[in-house]
């Protein structure tokens, strides 16, 4: 995957052998809020499963283009860690 900017929790996927079966992305560190298709103008949600093997997404049957697709994932807000700032 690679993120579209620093500051942003969506990542790009481009697809170029668009797959009958659905596509199943490696597992990732945070959770995923959504996948949708960068050609769709209403970033329409995907169906997506995550297990222990990583994410399968279901895709349409035809791609939105014939030369290569990009899948965007976006992760879920991860909460910021606890921090103290009391004297060891």
């Amino acid at each position: 995957l690679s993120s579209s900017s620093a500051a942003s929790d969506v990542y790009k996927r481009q697809v170029l052998d668009w797959p009958k079966q659905g596509f199943t992305l490696p597992p990732v560190s945070s959770a995923i809020e959504k996948v949708y298709l960068l050609a769709d103008p209403t970033q329409q949600s995907l169906a997506f499963e995550t297990n222990a093997r990583g994410t399968h997404i279901s895709l349409p049957p035809t791609a939105p283009d014939a030369v290569a697709s990009v899948l965007c994932v976006k992760l879920a807000p991860t909460p910021p860690k606890a921090t103290s700032n009391a004297p060891d």
